[in-house]
């Protein structure tokens, strides 16, 4: 199996804030196997994400944050489940994180 995969990534901070963006591309094709049997399904993998998030800074260990993310791919094997081979997802999640210290 061969894959690729790209992104950008765009970040800004200031004070106290962040804000991310980042756009993701990846695929794979299947180079052995099952899939590559004459007859056999297609079994490439391709599609993209985006995503973006927000922190903020509560105090030294405590952080707000949140995130959404959006993907887009194509997996022709998905018709074997019953569903369709192209597919859209997306999740947004909210977080407040406390961030331990070694002090090493």
């Amino acid at each position: 199996m061969t894959y690729h995969a790209a992104f950008a990534l765009a970040s800004l901070e200031w004070g106290r804030e962040r804000l991310t963006a980042r756009f993701d591309q990846f695929g794979t094709h299947q180079s052995n196997g099952y899939y590559d049997l004459p007859g056999g399904p297609l079994a490439d993998d391709s599609g993209h994400a985006w995503t973006a998030a927000w922190t903020h800074d509560l105090g030294a260990q405590w952080q707000l944050a949140a995130e959404w993310i959006h993907v887009t791919s194509r997996f022709p094997p998905r018709a074997s489940y019953g569903e369709l081979p192209a597919n859209v997802e997306g999740q947004t999640q909210v977080a407040i994180r406390y961030r331990f210290t070694a002090g090493l």
